[in-house]
């Protein structure tokens, strides 16, 4: 080896002379930032690049994919000065002698001798971060609906433990119910016991119980909070809603705005200008319909045939398409009353299009305007509302708004068991999630879904009712059973919250009476206390 930069490689036995020039890299030591970038991008002289003995082709196969371009830089990187600083207490960088050691600092050099040369990331700290990463209180505040989903995820990890041992003893009174219930039948059917007629109270309250089931569970795909309820507001501006969507579909024979995507109420209102518009073009073929003389007994005249003819146009071309069925709704009974009162505006409007003063060549479509305006901020205004159901009581339309808010709770519902795929299960657990609390916990399947306080005075409203066994409270109910072909109930079952059996009542001596299962499966009659008397007498 030459100290000049001659280097002797051994290749197959031969040898070969390859020479390497040295380049001075000597750098002042006040050199700026933007020479070094100036130097690094010049030009290296021709005269100074190694020379290679033989002859050197460029592959003309080769191909290669342009890169993609570099992102973003997501952090600072600064790069690890160790392995230099160790290499300043040796004397050198490993090449020359240690005067070359001032300008490895500042110069980048290539990775040698296999070093490990990784970036040290350092984290941006942003205002509000405490330390160890966590979110200060300004940053972590919650709004309610999140910090009820969690305290609600607080309250099913909690009630897990508990819930096992209640299923577990609900799976037992549920495989032994059928045969107590049978037991139950045949001894009140044999001995000197007779099954009166359920009580009409009994009945109600157990149908009481199934609509604020399925109440609460809309509330819950509905994403309705725990202690909201559905206000009759809403289920009354969508029952208008659905008497506009009526009326356009009664007067499809003028409605071009089918695929427009236009709101209701102003595809509603074009609708009817469309049809008016028809309506007095029909007008203006008949020679009658104009009076010849500026006599105001002619005018009066003319608006009266016309005021006719336009409620026989609207009968005639409003109509409703495909099968009506012979069962009128409440929502019928309201479409009636709103094509009375389109038909009322409509024909307002004539006489300030024939008058003896001032006479327009067809309408101005003024009172489709009201239509138009009906919502604000999406929302229907009272006004409007006031109009559309001034026909009809109170009485009548809580009524009617009752019967709406049940079609979509039982259109929501089956379509959630539908798609759920799995067995639904709404059960009352005493104490399974605060000590002298009953909560209803829904059951998808093998798990637990939500957990759910229910007040004292809404037990009292589903018919539950407690006393105390063994110095515990218990909660129990009176279930209708025993339904034969025609789904009505034969006998009465006192249940409780688990589902176990505790007895039957029944007449015995011309009076109410309990037949009583006791833990070992004996039935014994005994007279009803007060609580079990006001329960088959119980009345909302």
């Amino acid at each position: 080896m030459e100290l000049q930069g001659e280097f002797a490689t051994q290749h197959n036995g031969r040898r070969y002379c390859v020479t390497k020039s040295i380049i001075n890299t000597e750098i002042p030591d006040t050199i700026s930032s933007t020479s070094r970038y100036d130097a690094l991008l010049e030009l290296p002289d021709p005269s100074k690049l190694r020379n290679a003995a033989g002859v050197v082709t460029r592959r003309t196969d080769r191909r290669e994919s342009a890169e993609a371009p570099p992102g973003p830089p997501q952090s600072r990187t600064i790069w690890p000065r160790t392995a230099q600083a160790q290499r300043k207490k040796k004397g050198g960088a490993g090449f020359g002698d240690s005067s070359d050691s001032d300008s490895d600092d500042d110069k980048p050099k290539r990775n040698r001798g296999g070093e490990s040369r990784k970036p040290v990331i350092q984290r941006r700290k942003f205002p509000g971060m405490q330390p160890g990463g966590l979110p200060s209180s300004s940053v972590s505040q919650l709004s309610a609906e999140e910090e009820q989903r969690l305290e609600q995820l607080r309250t099913l990890r909690a009630v897990k433990d508990n819930w096992a041992a209640i299923d577990k003893r609900r799976q037992h009174y549920n495989n032994m119910r059928q045969k107590i219930e049978t037991e139950l039948i045949h001894t009140m059917r044999q001995g000197p016991f007779e099954s009166p007629e359920i009580p009409k109270g009994v009945l109600d309250c157990n149908i009481r119980l199934r609509e604020q089931l399925e109440e609460i569970l809309y509330g819950t795909i509905r994403k309705i909070p725990q202690h909201g309820t559905s206000t009759e507001s809403n289920d009354l501006e969508e029952i208008v809603e659905q008497i506009e969507k009526r009326m356009v579909a009664w007067c499809h024979d003028f409605d071009a705005y089918h695929f427009s995507g236009l709101p209701t109420n102003v595809r509603l209102a074009a609708v009817l200008q469309a049809c008016e518009k028809s309506f007095w073009k029909y007008m203006f073929l008949d020679e009658y319909t104009w009076p010849t003389t500026r006599d105001e007994e002619c005018y009066i005249i003319a608006q009266e045939y016309v005021t006719g003819a336009c409620r026989d146009y609207m009968e005639k071309h409003g109509q409703q398409p495909g099968i009506v069925s012979g069962r009128e709704t409440f929502i019928d009974v309201l479409l009636s009353q709103y094509k009375r009162k389109v038909m009322d505006a409509m024909c307002a409007a004539v006489p300030h299009i024939i008058s003896e003063t001032q006479f327009k060549q067809g309408p101005e479509g003024l009172w489709q305007q009201s239509i138009r305006d009906s919502r604000v901020g999406g929302r229907l205004t009272p006004s409007y509302v006031q109009w559309v159901t001034a026909d009809v009581c109170p009485t009548q339309l809580n009524r009617f708004c009752e019967e709406w808010h049940r079609v979509k709770r039982e259109e929501a519902l089956r379509g959630f068991r539908a798609s759920a795929g799995t067995k639904i299960e709404q059960v009352f657990c005493p104490d399974i999630s605060k000590p002298g609390v009953v909560s209803l916990v829904l059951v998808k399947g093998d798990h637990l879904a939500e957990v759910r306080d229910i007040p004292a005075k809404d037990l009292w409203s589903m018919g539950w009712f407690h006393e105390t066994m063994n110095g515990q409270i218990r909660y129990w109910r009176c279930e209708p059973g025993n339904y034969d072909g025609w789904g009505m109930a034969n006998d009465i079952f006192k249940v409780d919250m688990d589902g176990r059996v505790l007895g039957a009542f029944c007449y015995h001596n011309s009076a109410w009476a309990l037949l009583e299962c006791d833990d070992y499966g004996k039935l014994t009659p005994r007279p009803l206390s007060s609580v079990e008397a006001a329960a088959l007498s119980w009345d909302s």
